[in-house]
């Protein structure tokens, strides 16, 4: 086990240097252990939520953390993710929901953005219901997969040009925070795993290193590393997952 806490170590540094949680990848590294299937959403939703915690935490040190923009998406989203939780589906359909679903991610992430510093004029009542819908649906497509949604949710927001570039993080951070919330709400309900002694210090061991990971990642958002190469690199990672998955 040891080179997976290694590498929930790397993820939470990459994934919070952009405002993500590393959710999508936790699962897909947790499928290839002797993790139980049914623990493999609850020890991941964990571990997105303590480090989206610390982005949370710096960008509200630094004041750049977004309630209002982030409100409209996140009020459709917790009963969507809940419900999505609460959701059985077989491991093959998660993997092969999950790896399409990372790679429509990774090429969002990847391909340039046209830098446009005008955001969208679109009429404000329908650019509110266009924030619900989209958060009630990436709400429950990312609470049946066990993740928080953000690398979703982000490329959306670039596309759209509904705010500030660098009001993203924000925004995708808030987001997934409470997404994963109602997600393992849902999650919880439907176990029947025995949740034993050995489990427990399991977990603890992956939130310690996603901690840590995170406090690095925090680092590097603060302009150490240019956000665009990040970013790109965010989106390799990201592809390559979710070819190994679907190649599963």
């Amino acid at each position: 086990m040891i080179i997976f806490f290694i590498l929930f170590f790397l993820i939470a540094a990459l994934y919070s240097s952009v405002g993500f949680g590393g959710g999508s990848l936790y699962l897909a590294l947790l499928s290839m252990s002797t993790v139980p299937f049914q623990l493999i959403p609850i020890i991941g939703l964990c571990c997105n939520l303590v480090v989206v915690l610390g982005n949370c935490y710096s960008q509200f040190k630094t004041k750049t953390i977004n309630f209002k923009e982030a409100f409209p998406y996140i009020v459709s989203s917790i009963p969507a993710s809940f419900l999505g939780g609460t959701l059985s589906i077989q491991k093959e359909t998660l993997l092969t929901l999950l790896g399409t679903a990372l790679l429509i991610a990774s090429i969002g992430l990847i391909l340039p953005m046209k830098e446009d510093k005008q955001l969208s004029n679109i009429n404000p009542n329908a650019k509110c219901l266009i924030k619900i819908l989209l958060g009630g649906g990436i709400g429950f497509l990312s609470g049946i997969l066990g993740i928080g949604g953000g690398i979703f949710l982000a490329p959306c927001i670039y596309f759209l040009r509904f705010t500030k570039t660098e009001h993203v993080p924000s925004i995708t951070s808030l987001f997934i925070f409470i997404n994963s919330l109602s997600a393992l709400a849902g999650h919880s309900l439907k176990m029947t795993e025995p949740w034993t002694n050995q489990t427990t210090s399991i977990v603890i061991i992956f939130l310690l290193c996603v901690i840590a990971g995170s406090f690095i990642g925090n680092k590097l958002r603060l302009k150490l590393v240019e956000q665009k190469t990040l970013k790109k690199i965010t989106g390799v990672v990201i592809l390559i997952a979710s070819i190994k998955l679907l190649l599963v």
